[in-house]
């Protein structure tokens, strides 16, 4: 009898050593193997250095590290080999900047957030360099000084990344771009997530309708008792709840909620889109002005280093319209754009007419997907209101929406929230018709600019004639003569670009607010229907 009761106990303690034993192995502080990012830093005759360093991590064997530290270009510049000779001893081999074996012995560390484990050469050896190296879960330092120089790496743990794949140059035209931007755009993916997410969470709500299980029916189905049915009716008879249907429509009006807000971020995003090929393509006439004149005072040194230092700064200005355009498309490449075309316009300056200002407001207040949102907003309000006299009676409810004198607190709140939201609307409709109003005076302003100003046709020809004109003058103000007349061309050519661009750009927000011209496409379509009066028109 006294073996048969010792032998578990022997068993238990025999398992309880294993337990131990593996626990203290797998929390015992090691480098962990993997990919890390950090610096080297070289101290040489009293010049410090620092750079960039990748580092790989890995285990040649359990007592022994091997890590290689790498340049930017992948290059192997050092490798270190650590080995762990006894439990509080470490061999360290470096290989490449420095050579050489050192025994490091364990030294002790304050307690920090993340403790580490530190070893170094022992103070005695004078002659010696000075190495220590420390480690905690995501981080390794090594630090080396001699009488002359000093070295230290550090990195820390990250994940290794594949390197970007970057999409080659370019040409893109306006539609093709906004049709792209819709669909490739990192903000427009993640808001179709958001819509994709909210449908699903309608779906499950209207589904929960349907008996289900649950824990409560589980422990209480064997125990038909009056608190057991209660319990249990959220599982059972969950159709028979009002809090349970007023959810479900609550699901449904979210999920148009998120279909709205997606539509406001790629209207938004298309705008943006728009004004930047405008932009860009200004800008690129402008250029193609400078370069013109380059080539005409190439005979004058002076005035070709004025002309190339315009020409500078705007090339700047294009290279980041060219970046801009990039990341609103979704291009990992920032010059992934090597060439615009504008293409064919919907409505040209020539053909466009003045905006009526009331009129423009009207369409921008019955088209507004802003308004549309604060609607569902105030609709699920409204609902969560009348859920407060029904939540009493679904079990799994919030009791702290009891029927009692709560109440007498909880509605005039409710009611506040949609009051609250109903001034938004109609600070939102005030809003509206400023911004249409302040976006006809724009759009009108410009339009009679551009048709007031000079044409190109009537520039180029201007400064062909004066051009001509002084090739046949051979005296020394020729050069004085041609900068005023380069001057000119370049500001008329500015003026006339600026004046389109201007002109091009409020007519894109006039398009944005009423949804007109690009924006047509987010508006609901309806498939194409062929019927046979359709087929026999075809056919004739």
């Amino acid at each position: 009898m006294e073996k048969a009761w010792k032998k578990p106990i022997y068993v238990g303690i025999l398992l309880f050593i294993t337990a131990t034993t593996l626990f203290t192995s797998a929390c015992r502080k090691k480098i962990k193997p993997g990919h890390y990012e950090g610096n080297i830093l070289k101290k040489v005759d009293s010049k410090y250095k620092i750079d960039p360093i990748h580092l790989d991590v890995a285990y040649q064997s359990p007592n022994q590290v091997r890590v290689e530290v790498k340049n930017h270009s992948q290059e192997i510049i050092t490798t270190l080999f650590i080995t762990r000779p006894r439990k509080h001893q470490i061999l360290l081999q470096l290989k490449g900047l420095q050579n050489g074996y050192y025994l490091l012995k364990k030294v002790p560390t304050q307690e920090q957030v993340d403790p580490s484990k530190c070893f170094a050469t022992s103070e005695s050896l004078r002659a010696k360099p000075n190495v220590s190296l420390c480690f905690n879960s995501a981080q390794v330092y090594l630090k080396l000084i001699d009488l002359a120089q000093m070295l230290t790496i550090s990195g820390s743990l990250f994940r290794n990344e594949a390197p970007v794949v970057f999409e080659p140059p370019q040409e893109f035209s306006l539609g093709d771009s906004i049709r792209e931007a819709l669909h490739k755009n990192y903000d427009s993916r993640i808001s179709l997530e958001h819509i994709l997410q909210a449908r699903a969470s309608a779906i499950a709500a209207w589904l929960n309708l349907l008996p289900h299980l649950t824990t409560n029916l589980i422990w209480n189905a064997p125990l038909p008792t009056y608190v057991s049915v209660v319990a249990t009716l959220q599982g059972l008879t969950p159709f028979l709840l009002p809090t349970w249907w007023m959810e479900g429509k609550i699901a449904n009006l979210n999920s148009k909620v998120e279909r709205d807000a997606h539509s406001i971020l790629q209207a938004d995003l298309a705008s943006n889109i728009e004004q930047l090929f405008y932009s860009f393509e200004r800008d690129s006439k402008i250029m193609s002005a400078y370069q013109r004149v380059s080539l005409l005072t190439a005979g004058h040194e002076e005035l070709h280093r004025w002309v190339q230092s315009l020409q500078d700064g705007l090339d700047r200005v294009l290279k980041e319209d060219q970046y801009a355009i990039s990341l609103a498309l979704g291009k990992h490449n920032p010059e992934a754009i090597e060439k615009i075309s504008i293409g064919e316009e919907l409505q040209t300056a020539e053909q466009a007419s003045p905006v009526d200002r009331a009129e423009l407001a009207d369409w921008a207040h019955h088209r507004s997907f802003e308004l549309d949102q604060l609607d569902y907003l105030i609709q699920i309000s409204k609902i969560k209101k009348l859920e407060l006299f029904f939540t009493w009676l679904d079990p799994s409810g919030d009791q702290k929406n009891s029927l009692g004198l709560n109440l007498v607190g909880q509605v005039p709140l409710a009611k506040s929230q949609i009051h609250e939201l109903e001034i938004k609307r109609e600070q939102l409709k005030s809003i509206i018709y400023r911004n249409s109003y302040l976006l006809a005076l724009e759009y009108n302003a410009a339009l009679d600019l551009c048709k007031k100003g000079k044409s190109r046709e009537e520039i180029e020809t201007n400064f062909n004639q004066l051009i001509s004109d002084l090739a046949e003058v051979n005296s020394p103000a020729t050069s004085e003569s041609l900068k005023k007349v380069i001057q000119g061309y370049l500001g008329d050519i500015a003026q006339y670009e600026n004046q389109l661009a201007a002109f091009r750009v409020a007519r894109a927000k006039k398009d944005r607010l009423i949804l007109e011209g690009y924006f047509e496409e987010l508006m609901p379509q309806l498939p194409s229907l062929n019927f046979p009066i359709d087929q026999a028109v075809q056919k004739g």
